[in-house]
């Protein structure tokens, strides 16, 4: 993918990194493709990976009280697992593909080798990653508060309650 195509795909993550180091980062990217049905990440394992998501749709779910719980969805142009990138923690929520998915992979591995390599342009993700999670927390944010005031009949209250919990605990 062009970087003129990725900018247009992924306008946020490009904002973050800059035009200046796009160049440098498209080439660190890995397509995977990914078949309806198959798992992108698994709730409470070992993630280290960015993923944009280039074309088709993902089922974002999470699992509490011996139920999963679908809290979202992804498609063209969505980002997920950027807080085990940035962290090496585990995955908040499991990533399903619901159609044929083809997604570029950042690694964990990838951006420390870059911090070393090329601090500046490892910077520039970090700083994309910045801008990803402050779109997160506010989308959820938002979800919370009409969740709160009864704005969301489609999702159940325990889901939401759960994920911002997730979200700003201590731990997370």
């Amino acid at each position: 993918m062009n970087t003129a195509a990725f900018s247009e795909r992924f306008p946020r993550f490009t904002a973050g990194v800059g035009a200046k180091h796009l160049p440098d980062v498209l080439p660190l990217l890995t397509r995977r493709t990914l078949a309806a049905g198959e798992a992108a990440s698994q709730q409470d394992q070992t993630g280290g990976a960015l993923v944009l998501v280039e074309s088709g749709e993902a089922e974002v779910s999470v699992h509490r009280d011996g139920r999963d719980w679908v809290v979202g969805h992804i498609g063209p142009g969505g980002v997920f697992g950027e807080v085990s990138l940035a962290d090496g923690g585990t995955h908040s929520a499991t990533v399903t593909a619901r159609s044929p998915m083809s997604v570029l992979v950042l690694e964990r591995a990838t951006l420390a080798a870059l911090r070393r390599d090329a601090p500046a342009a490892a910077a520039a993700i970090q700083r994309a990653l910045c801008h990803t999670l402050a779109d997160r927390v506010r989308e959820k944010s938002d979800q919370v508060e009409a969740t709160a005031t009864g704005g969301v009949a489609s999702v159940p209250r325990g889901a939401l309650a759960s994920l911002a919990a997730l979200l700003f605990s201590n731990g997370a």
